[in-house]
This record gives structure tokens, sequence and C-alpha cells, in this order.
């Protein structure tokens, strides 16, 4: 049986079949700022979630959120800014 966005959302479960397929298709390797050779631009990505939406909403939230995550996650701040920060907020939520 297909795969379809209703049943997703009827028994609010985890898109995995649209998923392995992005996964087959190289999509989330295309965007990552550690593959440049294959990387996509910004509006290549909205354009990417535009299309997966009319087909699946969940299915286009989770490959906009991991989208919008990985860049951020390929930086390493520098000099200690990660602890010196998680020590600031530590100490203001104390």
């Amino acid at each position: 049986m297909p795969f379809t966005a209703a049943d997703v959302d009827r028994d609010a479960r985890f898109p995995k079949e649209s998923i392995d397929a992005l996964r087959r298709a190289r999509l989330p390797a295309r965007m990552s700022p550690k593959i440049r050779r294959h990387g996509a631009q910004l509006v290549q990505i909205a354009k990417i979630c535009e299309t997966l939406g009319q087909y699946c909403g969940s299915s286009a939230m989770i490959f906009a959120m991991h989208k919008s995550r990985s860049p951020a996650s390929s930086i390493t701040p520098a000099n200690g800014l990660l602890s010196r920060l998680l020590a600031q907020l530590v100490d203001s939520n104390g």
C-alpha cells in the first residue's frame, strides 16, 4: 500500500517513507556545508520545502527543520565561546 500524507496525519506518525526517499535522493547531503560540491542555495531549499509541503506537510517541516539546523551545527565556536555562553546562561537562570 503506498504512503500518503493522510496516513501520517491520521496515525500521528513519522513519515519514514518520504524521509527515506529524500535520503536516497541525497537531498540532506546536498545542502550540508561540508559537501560544497553538491551545495544548494537557500532559494532551492525553500522550493524543495514548498514542493514537499504540497504532498506531505510533515515531511516538509522535518526537511526544513533539518536544513535550518545543518549550517548552525557546522560552526565551531572559537576560544571557548560556547563554554562562556553556556556559563552565562546557567548563571542568569540560577
